[in-house]
């Protein structure tokens, strides 16, 4: 949401910036158009790609301000007495909990109140059109039709003539106007260019628009400014008509018009859908000059323009480039440079007495940085570790992810509150599903299962060993949310994998003799199957192990959302998304060949 607010305010101030310093220079009905860009980016789910120029490049590399998970008073934690059920004293545990699910708070809250804006908004809409539906019914009498494709009626104390309706538009005129019988010809030219221009849908497009996004006033200024545009485009393609040398007299009845006006709120202009001519007689001396100047467009004016449009959608409809795509274009560029020549580079250093710098220190090559996080390839034995298995395209199996300061304290703290004991082992995790993060702590190694549960078996499943099991729900919400937060990693369930409209495939591993290897497709066809697999795979319990590193698949679903599978790539059918596994084999006797068989491009050895 944040990111369409960005972009789309963005594109919005660019087509403003543009219809002004092109006014004087372009046909109005081109200038008109522009808006269709803004209609697109504020209605239709495209899929989302990535782009160098988008301006989420530079939002994204925005730094955030001091975000704290908690805070825990250092003077006094010495002090305190921690009990076998709490990290410290109530209030802090309260203190703590409570600023860990804010957030969520915070979301449902915006909803609620966007959701009663936009109801707000719709009621409006029905009922001032449905209003005026009701009213043109009533009172209009049928004088004829123009080019026998719309009607014209004659209504009662009529402000102004207009086209409206949406599956039948006809036009309305005002009864007892002073218009002369070639003044009624220009009006019924106007409004039928209207109808030819499709205004009586974009009005209702407006509508929706101002409905879904009513807390943004660029959308709303917007909204009005097309109204303008559209008046103005209008007046062009029925100058082209009637013949442009009429234009004196155009002009004057649309002054005419304009002496019958009242000025109305800007809510009510734009949530109508007639198309009746608005900004009384100001609005209409603008379109005097632009009917006496009569723009016209140069073809070098219309190259700039395409080509500054291009930018524009570049810069406002991709996102961000991925940080993986980032992070794989470095290793590509670094993987001349072997591990023993790095280490050999360390060990000049030392040897020579250089300090090196503290991120040279822990780059080991071993390591992973990821989401601008280093993930670590050994855990550290006195600091809970928070085991990893990031859906991307990797080195090794997993990694750990080692919170610092408070967080590293805050965790520690509540692990050391846990019972020391556990019980005979009875299976008691059957049928409950992982998370895809571990916490290593102690020598042990807690498996985490969704609902808050932790889970350690002490001497594997045997009879007689030992099984620790306790519940800790604000431990793994706060750990769950910190992943969130700073790598970005998250649980998805392989059931919304739905309307999949491309498909990019990343490989480098022993199936293709440690050569980088990357392919997308957008056939309906394969996309319809790979739905079918995904969507409908098998969990699997206690994970699987099948070198699901080498093999990253990245999903774009057409509600724009991503979302990328660790793809097995020995002969098991199973995927991981962030450490926890699913089988999507079709059959009981199937292997993943005729997945990678899908992906011509990249040459599989098997």
């Amino acid at each position: 949401m944040i990111e369409q607010i960005i972009t789309s305010s963005i594109l919005i101030i660019a087509i403003l910036g543009i219809s002004f310093l092109i006014e004087k220079r372009i046909n109005p009905c081109i200038k008109y158009g522009l808006w269709l860009l803004v209609a697109i980016k504020l209605l239709v789910p495209l899929p989302e790609f990535e782009s160098v120029i988008s301006v989420m490049n530079a939002a994204n590399k925005i730094e955030e301000r001091s975000v704290r998970y908690f805070f825990v008073d250092n003077e006094d934690s010495e002090d305190q007495d921690i009990s076998s059920e709490t990290y410290g004293s109530a209030e802090e545990t309260e203190k703590v909990y409570g600023k860990v699910m804010q957030r969520i708070n915070v979301a449902d809250i915006c909803f609620w109140v966007w959701l009663a804006g936009a109801l707000s908004c719709a009621g409006v809409f029905l009922w001032s059109n449905l209003r005026f539906a009701g009213r043109l019914r009533k009172d209009r009498v049928k004088i004829g039709r123009v080019r026998d494709k719309i009607n014209v009626y004659m209504v009662i104390g009529l402000e102004s003539p207009c086209l409206f309706g949406l599956f039948k538009p006809s036009v309305y005129l005002q009864e007892g106007s002073r218009l002369s019988e070639e003044q009624r010809e220009f009006v019924l030219a106007h409004e039928y260019t209207h109808y030819r221009h499709g205004d009586h849908v974009w009005t209702l497009i407006r509508c929706m628009c101002i409905i879904f996004y009513w807390y943004d006033p660029l959308v709303w200024m917007a909204a009005y400014r097309s109204i303008k545009d559209s008046e103005l485009a209008c007046d062009a393609g029925t100058l082209k008509k009637i013949g442009y040398e009429r234009h004196i007299e155009y002009g004057k009845a649309l002054i005419e018009i304009a002496k019958g006006m009242r000025h109305q709120s800007l809510g009510i202009r734009v949530l109508g859908c007639s198309t009746s001519a608005t900004g009384g007689i100001r609005e209409m001396k603008k379109r005097m000059r632009m009917i006496v100047h009569r723009p016209r467009t140069k073809i070098i004016t219309l190259l700039v323009l395409a080509l500054v449009c291009v930018s524009i959608v570049g810069c406002t409809f991709g996102g961000a480039v991925s940080e993986r795509d980032i992070q794989q274009e470095e290793d590509a560029g670094n993987a001349d440079v072997s591990k023993d020549e790095i280490r050999a580079v360390v060990a000049d250093d030392e040897e020579n007495g250089s300090q090196p710098e503290p991120e040279e220190v822990i780059q080991d090559p071993d390591n992973m940085m990821y989401e601008e996080v280093i993930l670590y390839r050994q855990a550290e034995s006195d600091k809970v570790c928070i085991y990893v298995e990031p859906s991307v395209l990797r080195d090794y199996q997993f990694y750990y992810y080692i919170p610092e300061d408070e967080e590293q304290k805050w965790i520690q703290e509540f692990m050391d509150t846990l019972p020391s004991e556990g019980k005979p082992y009875a299976g008691i995790t059957k049928g409950m599903k992982e998370t895809g993060w571990k916490i290593v702590w102690q020598d042990k190694c807690f498996w985490v299962f969704e609902g808050g549960y932790l889970y350690y078996l002490y001497d594997g499943e045997t009879v007689g060993s030992m099984e620790y099991f306790v519940e800790a729900p604000k431990l793994c919400d706060y750990i769950q949310i910190m992943l969130q937060e700073k790598l970005d990693y998250y649980q998805f369930d392989p059931a919304d994998i739905k309307n999949v409209v491309s498909a990019k495939l990343d490989v480098c591993g022993h199936i293709t003799n440690g050569e980088f290897y990357s392919q997308t497709i957008t056939d309906e066809e394969t996309l319809k199957k790979f739905e079918d697999w995904f969507s409908n795979a098998e969990y699997i319990y206690g994970g699987a192990g099948c070198e699901n590193q080498n093999a990253c698949l990245e999903l774009v679903l057409a509600s724009g959302e991503r979302v990328w599978l660790s793809i097995a790539t020995d002969s098991c059918s199973n995927f991981g998304i962030n450490g926890v596994y699913y089988d999507y084999r079709p059959t009981s006797v199937w292997d993943n060949r005729e997945f990678f068989e899908c992906f011509d491009e990249i040459p599989i050895i098997w």
